[in-house]
């Protein structure tokens, strides 16, 4: 990148009919350097969702308020999130150095 943002955000929505196509974040996630923070812009709207990208490695994700409409999702929800690996608890708008 000839850029040195931060973070980066990724979404899958067109925006000509707002829907949401996940299934080429996978393929986006590895060209974005380990010491940039990627977040998920799109609201993911199931627990399937919030899985697939957790497992590409993304830093923060936003989440829709069906998700946690009841005890059970929020629980699941939760179990998903504690596999997104911490980094440092610095201030993240520092680089990794």
């Amino acid at each position: 990148l000839s850029l040195s943002p931060y973070v980066i955000g990724l979404s899958g929505r067109d925006i000509r009919t707002h829907d949401v196509d996940t299934s080429h974040l996978p393929e986006l996630r590895p060209l974005i350097p380990p010491s940039i923070r990627v977040m998920m812009m799109d609201p993911l709207k199931t627990l399937d969702e919030v899985h697939q990208v957790v497992s590409m490695g993304v830093d923060a994700l936003v989440v829709d308020e069906t998700l946690l409409e009841n005890e059970a999702q929020r629980e699941s929800l939760h179990k998903a999130l504690r596999r997104i690996p911490e980094k440092s608890q610095e201030n993240p708008f520092t680089p990794d150095s």
